[in-house]
């Protein structure tokens, strides 16, 4: 899971960044009302075609069974505000781009290419949040074996403790016997023990 999260994170900073350099390079043209150069026309053709494969990559995460639900819900907004809403003012854009004649001011323009890469970025905000408590999760397990793994050392080492303090206790009583016997029994008996 830790993979899936850090692709996906690779995959809204691609869609992101790229689309953010178009963003840029549109509102300037939109704001002095030029046509695009082909040149530029190209250049934004390749960037649109990264944040396209980046954005498939990460729409493909759906099909996943353990996606978590609300990375499933950035990625629905995502699909709303980036490639529907924000793809109506991205396409009168590149349709006006020959003739310079925009159907908006470059404010407008910043403003929902701002909400469609942001509806981006809010999958990453998700996945962090999911990776986050994933990762605590896993600290707190970490922790509770470490715990009863601790206890049972210690368990184990109190045992072991106390049947060296019975052996013990049982080799002094049984010499404390021998002697007591070696005392107590006339001589006479002690070499027909001895045999």
């Amino acid at each position: 899971m830790a993979q899936i999260n850090l692709a996906l994170k690779r995959w809204v900073w691609l869609a992101s960044e790229y689309a953010g350099r178009e963003r840029s390079t549109l509102a300037w043209y939109v704001a002095t009302r030029r046509p695009l150069p082909a040149e530029k026309g190209k250049e934004l053709i390749a960037l649109r075609g990264v944040v396209e494969r980046s954005v498939h990559d990460i729409r493909a995460l759906k099909e996943l069974r353990h996606s978590d639900p609300r990375i499933l819900a950035a990625i629905a907004g995502m699909e709303q505000g980036f490639l529907n809403d924000y793809e109506i003012s991205r396409s009168e854009a590149y349709a006006a781009a020959s003739s310079g004649d925009y159907p908006f001011d470059a404010a407008e323009w910043m403003h929902q290419a701002t909400l469609g890469i942001d509806s981006l970025l809010a999958v990453a905000t998700a996945v962090s949040r999911v990776a986050d408590e994933q990762a605590e999760a896993a600290m707190r397990e970490s922790r509770h074996k470490l715990f009863r793994h601790a206890l049972i050392g210690a368990l184990a080492l109190g045992m072991a403790l106390l049947g060296v303090i019975r052996v013990r206790r049982t080799a002094n009583d049984l010499f404390r016997q021998k002697e007591l016997a070696e005392v107590t029994v006339p001589p006479y008996l002690r070499k027909a023990i001895h045999r």
